[in-house]
């Protein structure tokens, strides 16, 4: 059977071909649906307090970005130490986990309400590649 051909979209932001065959592909494409009409053991954490609402504010802006802790917390005036204690402290996870969960939502969405292709949704939220995508995506989902 011959493979259908799409374009997907790479870190360097070029299109290339890539097969919608790939079990990954057609597993996120097919399992998405079916869990999206039951609920998910996912919530995002969220806190009212002022100090951490622009960070999360600023993560949702920019989930697309490359996001580090170190270069977010001197960009928004805290020390990388004190912003991982304020996540733990108000969140309960870690500032890593908060962005992984944070961008597997935001992927979930796009899945969901768009027709770009599992590739540009995993580079559209900040992934550089699709295994990587695909790892995270089945850890979190547990599908």
């Amino acid at each position: 059977m011959a493979a259908a051909k799409q374009t997907g979209v790479g870190p360097s932001r070029r299109f290339y071909p890539i097969c919608l065959t790939t079990p990954f592909l057609l597993n996120i494409k097919l399992v998405l649906p079916r869990i999206s009409h039951h609920p998910l053991p996912l919530a995002l954490p969220t806190t009212e307090d002022p100090r951490l609402v622009p960070v999360l504010r600023y993560l949702y802006e920019h989930i697309g970005e490359l996001l580090e802790l170190n270069a977010l917390a001197r960009q928004l005036g805290f020390s990388p130490r004190s912003l991982s204690r304020l996540f733990q402290e108000c969140l309960s996870i870690s500032f890593g986990q908060y962005l992984k969960l944070r961008r597997m939502m935001a992927a979930m969405e796009l899945l969901l309400q768009t027709k770009q292709t599992v590739t540009e949704i995993a580079y559209a939220v900040g992934y550089n590649s699709l295994a990587s995508f695909s790892n995270t995506f089945y850890k979190i989902v547990g599908r």
